[in-house]
């Protein structure tokens, strides 16, 4: 019997048997020798080369020998579908020194997968070079329940950028120092974020128009967010109006959620809100279980949908992970010609006979524009770099949903408080089932407006409110237990932040990161409208749907000079326990002259020829929810124009 076929058979009898009649111990025993013979069939060859990450994200206690998260890491490895393709193959130079291509993408994150697919399947004679600092993904990122996880400081796949201190925010954290966990991988931070697929409100677009940005209205791109979309949910919720389904990237709700999911919907529909409907489609305010980026229980990143299906099959993309851009390359007449890049320590240029486009993202198109002598003459004089082009809006404009979490405890008789189990692990491994396919609480999401006195329209929502809890992600011993008490966040995020920050470079050093001020809640209107949010979720755990369930818990530390739940001790904890969420944007913003932007509407760099950046970073303003799907849009929208100018029909 061929190795598959006898997995199919014991899968069979194990899901069977369970069921029945066995005893605890019985059924125990049936798991773990279910696991085993997982264990003695030979792993993924392109897993072979894996390093453990698994077991160190949860925890130093995790990572133990012979330890529960082990074996789950172990037998993720056997998922062959899971693994990323190009594992295995990454270590092995994919360009050649000074090698000469038709397009340089630098980024293999949400933006840059895009743009590397769709240009080079326009033309089997163009030559596409996708550069990215990092490797392969762990195969754990693309189970759903894991996503927190990896973005924490210790991860090899985490850029982890630490902000400079902030005057009004963040005083709580070490050294009064927020943290920007940013995807060092293969898919970027789209292996990091929690894929939820939104998409704003149709209002940010039509701003970002009216500022002058031709063709950027939501007319104008949703054909895009349909063009990258294969929406599985169509239906009476999701209506093929808004909603593509020939797209790369597949979107539908998640396969499971937990129970006290349907009680934080209760409570919104008593305080008025509509509940389960389309937050991308017709009415954005409401609540919801929100649809995600996903496909059979795993994680669908842009890198998953646009560029593995290519991996060692298309001659014209070349794919060179560990790649470091450093600066882009301009000659004498003021034209991007390549970039240099740095791989196992030493310096390579690659060459383009068309066009460079940035997909660093937020924080490091910036940084690549400023080491490449573009940006504010008096910082790059100051940092001893040749001024090649004066922009002095670069690197400014930093936008970013910021946040906090109320935390509340539960309580009820008996709360399994331990998602990931041998149970819940033989759901996933066998049928992609459980709350290993994910987000718990996070799936669920609402938008609400609370201020009143803005001057946008009444269907613009101000407040995105967030949740937190029963996450698949951690087990010591991988038993299920049952608690009298679980922690659960109810977190409001700001989403029309009037506060914004800059980033500088450190140094001319490449290697080191820039300078990050966010700026964080510096304008009195956020702080007001943040803590409105909070007076919201302490509203929505007095309902009726809810009251019983959930207790306020005061946070430890700080604040104690102020009286609890004034508005004066919420100023303080917003100060203190600050979220920034990780949807930066706007450093190289879209606009009509060199004065207020650093690109034009067709994502051009206002006096360098053939340069382009396209990721968040050319967002003029932030748009009202997850910029996931928004980045993939102008990804897509960005290829197009690409193509366009280069006589490919579009």
């Amino acid at each position: 019997m061929r190795g598959s076929d006898g997995r199919r058979l014991r899968m069979f009898v194990v899901l069977l048997l369970l069921p029945i009649n066995l005893d605890c111990r019985s059924a125990s025993s049936t798991i773990d020798s279910f696991f085993d013979s997982i264990l003695s069939e030979e792993m993924c060859s392109n897993a072979l080369t894996e390093n453990s990450t698994l077991p160190t994200s949860c925890g130093d206690e995790y990572n133990q020998k012979d330890g529960f998260m082990g074996l789950v890491e172990r037998l993720l490895e056997h998922q062959c579908d899971l693994v990323d393709p190009l594992r295995g193959s990454e270590l092995q130079p994919a360009l050649q020194d000074e090698q000469e291509v038709d397009f340089v993408v630098v980024g293999a994150g949400t933006a840059g997968s895009v743009v590397a697919r769709r240009l080079s399947e326009a033309s089997e004679e163009w030559k596409v070079a996708l550069l990215e600092a990092g490797g392969s993904y762990p195969t754990a990122t693309m189970v759903p329940s894991t996503y927190y996880s990896y973005s924490k400081p210790n991860m090899t796949i985490n850029w982890d950028f630490e902000l400079e201190p902030q005057m009004h925010a963040c005083h709580g954290m070490h050294e009064g120092k927020c943290r920007y966990p940013r995807g060092k991988v293969m898919g970027g931070t789209g292996m990091l974020n929690g894929m939820m697929y939104m998409r704003g409100n149709p209002y940010d677009y039509d701003e970002w128009a009216r500022a002058g940005n031709k063709g950027w209205s939501y007319h104008d791109v949703l054909q895009y967010f349909k063009l990258s979309e294969n929406n599985i949910d169509l239906g009476e919720i999701y209506r093929e109006e808004f909603h593509g389904t020939s797209g790369p990237v597949t979107v539908s709700k998640f396969r499971n959620y937990p129970q006290f999911a349907e009680k934080l919907l209760a409570a919104a529909q008593e305080m008025g809100y509509r509940t389960n409907h389309d937050m991308t489609g017709e009415h954005q305010i409401g609540f919801s279980l929100a649809q995600a980026t996903n496909f059979n229980g795993s994680r669908v990143s842009s890198y998953n949908a646009y560029i593995s299906p290519y991996v060692g099959n298309k001659e014209n993309l070349i794919i060179s992970p560990y790649s470091f851009v450093t600066k882009v390359l301009i000659n004498s007449e003021g034209r991007a010609i390549g970039v240099e890049y740095k791989r196992d320590d030493k310096t390579y240029k690659v060459y383009a006979r068309k066009e460079v486009i940035l997909s660093a993202g937020t924080i490091q198109s910036p940084q690549i524009l400023l080491l490449s002598g573009i940006g504010p003459r008096t910082h790059l004089e100051e940092m001893d770099i040749s001024v090649v082009k004066e922009l002095h809006r670069v690197g400014e404009n930093l936008q970013n949903h910021v946040s906090f979490s109320a935390l509340f405890e539960i309580k009820e008789e008996c709360l399994e408080n331990n998602n990931l189990n041998a149970e819940s692990l033989l759901l996933f491994l066998t049928k992609r089932q459980g709350p290993m396919t994910s987000t718990g609480l996070s799936q669920v999401a609402g938008f609400i407006r609370l201020n009143e006195t803005d001057v946008f329209p009444k269907t613009v929502p101000d407040i995105q409110v967030f949740f937190d809890g029963f996450l698949a992600n951690c087990s010591l011993d991988g038993h299920s237990r049952c608690s009298d008490k679980y922690l659960i966040k109810i977190t409001p995020t700001l989403l029309r932040p009037k506060s914004k920050g800059a980033i500088k470079l450190r140094s001319s050093n490449p290697a080191d990161p820039p300078m990050i001020n966010a700026n964080y809640l510096s304008h009195v209107q956020d702080r007001k409208t943040l803590i409105e949010g909070i007076r919201f979720a302490m509203n929505m755990s007095r309902t009726a749907a809810l009251k019983n369930y959930l207790t306020l818990v005061k946070y430890s530390g700080h604040c104690y000079e102020e009286e609890f739940d004034t508005d004066e001790y919420w100023d303080c904890a917003i100060r203190h326990w600050t979220n920034p969420e990780n949807h930066q944007s706007g450093t190289c913003a879209m606009g009509g002259s060199e004065d207020d932007s650093v690109v034009d509407s067709s994502l051009k760099v206002h006096g360098i020829r053939s340069l382009r950046i396209i990721d968040a970073s050319v967002m003029p303003n932030i748009i009202s929810g997850n910029i996931n799907a928004p980045i993939i849009m102008i990804a897509e929208k960005g290829s197009d124009m690409i193509k366009a100018d280069w006589t490919i029909g579009v």
